[in-house]
């Protein structure tokens, strides 16, 4: 029977992992396009702006980078769903995820700002609806920097 809990925990984490990745994902890229006023990124990729794509990707690996640690965390090891403990260490689990999520969102939005402000006179939007590569990359990598250091940062609840 211990087998069969193992299996059922791995199964939820999975399940966990796949629900908050998808709406990290999807709450990173309509933040990104609110942030980005000047460019319709959906209408960018239609057109295979290969900039935007860079940069867009750039946002979905930095907060997979940022959430990933804490999906193994968010459900406890023990399967006592009577336990005070799991319900406890579940609940702790998610709210570690969900600061997380914030972390990721809120240092991409600072990063960006802070970039764009050391770049004066370069108007980063208007490059990357050219199709920019050069502003891609360099944007890209700034985006997903910012992402190891908020990991390293982030406290392992």
């Amino acid at each position: 029977m211990a087998g069969l809990d193992v299996l059922f925990l791995q199964f939820l984490r999975l399940l966990l992992a796949i629900v908050f990745a998808v709406g990290a994902q999807y709450l990173a890229i309509k933040i990104f396009d609110k942030m980005t006023s000047k460019i319709d990124e959906m209408e960018e990729l239609k057109k295979g702006n290969l900039a935007v794509g860079i940069v867009l990707a750039s946002v979905i690996l930095s907060v997979a980078t940022i959430i990933s640690g804490g999906v193994a965390r968010a459900v406890p090891s023990s399967l006592n769903f009577g336990s005070v403990d799991f319900w406890t260490g579940l609940g702790y689990g998610l709210f570690s995820l969900f600061v997380a999520l914030v972390f990721a969102v809120v240092s991409q939005f600072v990063a960006l700002r802070v970039f764009d402000s050391m770049t004066e006179g370069i108007d980063e939007q208007k490059e990357l609806k050219k199709g920019n590569l050069a502003m891609a990359v360099l944007l890209a990598a700034v985006i997903y920097a910012t992402a190891i250091v908020v990991v390293a940062g982030l406290p392992s609840f």
